[in-house]
C-alpha cells in the first residue's frame, strides 16, 4: 500500500471499521470473531506504521487528529482504542461491550471454548475469511491446553479446506499445523521427540513464559548440523524454519500444558520469530557471548516493578549486529559495580528506535531489552504502562544510513528535553573524517595524525593526478590509504603502494570510483609498530564522567598476514589490548625487529592523546553538547627510542564495545564499557533534583 498522508490515514481507518459493529448486532457467535478478527487485522496495520513510517510521533499525532475530528461516538470509540487503545485480548471485550453483547462471547473467544462452533463453521465452509484466521488460531491453542480436550483431540481428525488468500497471509507454517491437525497423534509424538532432543521441561519453561527459550534451543538444535558459518545465511534460514514449524512447534509444547499462549505476540509476530531466531544463530556463531539466556517475553512488564528507583538508561540501536545484546549485558555489569544508592542505580535498557512513541514533549518506551535484576536473565517485553527515560546513548545502527538515523533519532530525544550522550551535532565532528583532522589539528600540537588531501566531488581525474603525485614526493613510506570522507569500521578504505605507475593509476581509480557517493581523504600509511609483525591498530574509548574526559577500556585489532588494513570487514581480527601492548614488533632502522612491552611513560602518553582528543573534539561547545562517549582509533610509532600514538579516526557510535578491557598491560583487564560515563550520568541526575 502507498504512503498516505494522516488524515488519508484516518479515513483508511473509519472505512475499515466493520459495519456490522457500527449498524446492527451480530447474528451470532461467527459473526462476531468475523469483527473482533477484522479489528485485530487492523490493530497489526497500525502496530506496524512507526515501522513503516519511520517515525515514532506517528500513533500520537494520528490519535490527537481523531480527537478533533466530528465523529460519532462509536466510531470514534473504536478509532482512538485502535491507535493507542489496549492489547489484542482486550478487542474481544471492546466487541462485546458495544454492541451489548452478553460476556460469554468474549469468554468464548479468549478462553477457547468457543473452539467447537467455530471449527464445525470453518470444516463447514472453509477457513476463507482472513478475519477468521486469528479467532481459529487463539481458540485452537486453548482448547489443545486444557487436559480434559485432550482426549476428544486423539480421536477425531480436523479436516479444513484452506482459501488461498488465507494461505498467503499465514504462510506454509499454518497449512504445515493443518497436515498435523489431521492426525493429532503426529502433534504427540513431535512433543516427545522434540522434548528428548532438548531435555526440557516444556511444562515448567511455559509456566515462566519461555517459548521463546524452547523456540531458541530448539533452533540450536538443528544449526548443529551446520557447518556454515556465515551469519547473515544462517539467520535467513533460522527465520525460515521458525516460519514453517512455528504453528506445530507451539501446539505441540501446548498440548495438555494448563497454560495459555498469547498468539499475538508469539506465533503471529514475525518479530518475536525472528528475534529468537537471531539471538539462536549468534549464540551458535559465538559460543563465548557473555550473559544469560535471552528471553522473548509474551507478557508485558511494568517497569515499577522491575525497576522501581533509579536512573533509567536508554541505549537506542537499529540492528542487534555485532553482538549488540552483548553491550547491554556488559553495561548492566559495569552499572551494577557501580551501584551508589537505591535513587543513583542505573538501570540499563537498550531499546529498538522506533518502539520510542513520543508524545508532545515527551518520551515513551514501550518496549526493551534488560538484565532483569532478580531473575538475571536478559529479557526483552513490553513495559505496561511505558517506561520513563532518564538518559540517552545512540548507538549500533545500520552502516548505509548511520547519519541519517543518528540525526534523526538525536532530534527525537533533544527535542523532548533529555540529555544524551552523543548528540548528533557534536557526533558530526567525528563522523566527517575532514572535521575531525581540523578540530584535533587545531587543539593540540600533541595530537599527531596522518597527513592527507581531501578531494571534494567532482574533482577532475587530472587534479587527483596531480595532487597525489606531489603528495607522495614528501612521504618516506610511499604507501597511502583511500577513505571515504564519512564512514566506520574500514568499509570501503583501500591501502595503496602507490610506487609503481599501475598501482598509482589504480589508486585515482579508486578515488574517482568514492567521489561518485562522498568526499575522499587520502592519507599516508601510519604505524610502523606491530603485534608480532601483524598491522595493528587500537580502539580505545573515552567517555566525559562529569568533570573530565577519561579512558573507559580498549581493544585492538590486527590484520591478516595479507592486508594492512586491521578491521574486520578487511579480514582482520580483535585481541585484548592488554596482551597486544605486551607483544609489540618494534622495527629498528637498520631493518632489525625486536619485541617488547610499551613502557609506563608511553602508556601515560597514549592514555593522555585519548583524553586530548575527547576535548578536542568538543572544543567551543556547552557541555550539554558535548559527545560524551566515543570510540579513538590509533596505531603506534617508534621515534627514537620511544613509542608515540598517531590518531586515526574518532567514532561516534563505536562498536565492538563487548570486547573493551581496562588497559592494563600485563594483566588480562576486567571487562568496562561504560563505568566512567555513568559516573556522570549520576552526577548530571544529581544536579537536577
Amino acid at each position: 500500500m502507498k504512503y498516505l498522508e494522516e488524515r488519508e490515514l484516518i479515513d483508511f481507518l473509519i472505512r475499515e471499521i466493520p459495519k456490522d459493529l457500527l449498524a446492527a448486532r451480530p447474528a451470532g457467535f461467527i459473526d462476531y470473531c468475523r469483527i473482533v478478527g477484522k479489528l485485530w487485522l487492523m490493530l497489526d496495520w497500525v502496530r506496524e506504521l512507526p515501522e513503516r513510517y519511520e517515525d515514532v510521533e506517528i500513533h500520537h499525532r494520528l490519535f490527537v487528529l481523531s480527537r478533533n475530528l466530528n465523529l460519532k461516538p462509536p466510531i470514534k470509540d473504536i478509532l482512538l482504542t485502535i491507535l493507542l487503545g489496549p492489547k489484542y485480548r482486550d478487542i474481544p471485550f471492546l466487541v462485546q461491550r458495544l454492541l451489548n453483547l452478553p460476556e460469554e462471547y468474549a469468554l468464548k473467544l479468549v478462553q477457547g471454548h468457543g473452539f467447537d462452533e467455530l471449527l464445525s463453521y470453518v470444516e463447514r465452509e472453509g477457513l476463507r475469511e482472513k478475519e477468521l484466521a486469528y479467532p481459529f488460531l487463539l481458540t485452537l491453542y486453548n482448547y489443545v491446553s486444557n487436559k480434559r480436550n485432550l482426549g476428544l483431540l486423539k480421536e477425531r481428525g480436523i479436516r479444513i479446506t484452506l482459501d488461498r488468500s488465507v494461505e498467503r497471509f499465514l504462510g506454509d507454517g499454518f497449512k504445515k499445523l493443518l497436515v498435523y491437525l489431521e492426525r493429532p497423534a503426529n502433534l504427540l509424538r513431535l512433543k516427545e521427540t522434540v522434548s528428548r532432543w532438548l531435555e526440557l521441561d516444556y511444562s515448567e519453561l511455559l509456566r515462566r513464559n519461555r517459548l521463546s527459550y524452547v523456540l531458541n534451543a530448539f533452533v540450536k538444535h538443528i544449526l548443529r548440523l551446520e557447518r556454515e558459518a556465515d551469519f547473515e545465511s544462517l539467520y535467513e534460514k533460522s527465520v525460515e524454519l521458525l516460519l514453517n514449524l512455528r504453528f506445530i512447534l507451539a501446539l505441540s509444547l501446548l498440548i495438555g500444558s494448563e497454560d495459555k499462549l498469547d498468539v499475538f505476540k508469539t506465533v503471529l509476530s514475525k518479530r518475536f520469530i525472528s528475534r529468537v531466531a537471531y539471538t539462536a544463530v549468534e549464540e551458535h556463531v559465538n559460543k563465548e557471548l557473555p550473559g544469560a539466556p535471552f528471553i522473548v517475553c509474551q507478557e508485558p512488564y511494568n517497569p515499577r516493578s522491575v525497576f522501581s528507583e533509579g536512573i533509567n538508561f536508554i541505549v537506542v540501536y537499529d540492528t542487534l549486529k555485532n553482538f549488540f545484546r552483548g553491550v547491554i549485558w556488559d553495561a548492566s555489569l559495569d552499572a551494577a559495580e557501580l551501584y551508589y544508592s537505591e535513587r543513583d542505580k542505573i538501570n540499563v535498557i537498550g531499546v529498538y528506535w522506533k518502539d520510542l512513541e513520543k508524545a508532545g514533549n515527551t518520551l515513551n518506551v514501550r518496549r526493551g531489552m534488560f538484565v532483569h535484576p532478580r531473575e538475571g536473565l536478559m529479557v526483552e517485553a513490553d513495559f505496561t504502562p511505558p517506561l520513563e527515560p532518564d538518559y540517552f546513548i545512540i548507538l549500533s545502527l545500520r552502516l548505509y544510513r548511520e547519519r541519517e538515523l543518528h540525526e534523526k533519532i538525536s532530534s527525537y530525544i533533544l527535542s523532548s528535553g533529555y540529555p544524551l550522550a552523543n548528540p548528533y551535532f557534536s557526533a558530526r565532528r567525528a563522523d566527517d573524517k575532514m572535521l575531525t583532522h581540523f578540530y584535533l589539528e587545531s587543539y593540540n600540537a600533541e595530537i599527531e595524525m596522518p597527513r592527507y588531501l581531501f578531494f571534494r566531488k567532482n574533482t577532475s581525474r587530472s587534479c587527483i593526478e596531480r595532487e597525489l603525485k606531489a603528495f607522495l614526493r614528501d612521504l618516506y613510506t610511499k604507501r597511502i590509504v583511500v577513505k571515504p570522507n564519512h564512514g566506520t569500521e574500514g568499509l570501503r578504505v583501500k591501502c595503496f603502494s602507490a610506487i609503481s605507475e599501475g598501482e598509482f593509476n589504480r589508486a585515482v581509480d579508486y578515488v574517482l570510483h568514492l567521489l561518485r557517493g562522498d568526499e575522499v581523504l587520502v592519507e599516508e600509511y601510519r604505524g610502523n609498530v606491530t603485534y608480532r609483525g601483524l598491522a595493528l591498530t587500537l580502539r580505545v574509548v573515552v567517555s566525559w564522567n562529569g568533570e573530565s574526559f577519561e579512558v573507559e577500556g580498549g581493544f585492538a585489532q590486527v590484520a591478516s598476514p595479507s592486508s594492512h588494513i586491521t578491521s574486520l570487514t578487511h579480514g582482520g581480527k580483535v585481541i585484548n589490548i592488554n596482551h597486544a601492548l605486551s607483544h609489540l614488533t618494534l622495527s629498528k632502522s637498520a631493518g632489525t625487529k625486536t619485541e617488547r612491552p610499551i613502557e609506563e611513560s608511553e602508556l601515560k602518553t597514549l592514555l593522555d592523546t585519548c583524553k586530548r582528543v575527547g576535548y578536542a573534539i568538543n572544543q567551543n561547545l556547552k557541555e550539554g553538547e558535548y559527545l560524551k562517549y566515543m570510540g579513538i582509533d590509533l596505531v603506534l610509532e617508534l621515534k627514537g627510542e620511544s613509542l608515540k600514538p598517531v590518531v586515526l579516526e574518532v567514532n561516534s557510535r563505536p562498536s565492538g564495545l563487548t570486547y573493551l578491557r581496562r588497559i592494563s598491560p600485563g594483566l588480562e583487564g576486567e571487562a568496562n564499557v561504560m563505568k566512567n560515563l555513568f559516573k556522570g550520568v549520576v552526577k548530571f541526575s544529581r544536579a537536577r533534583m
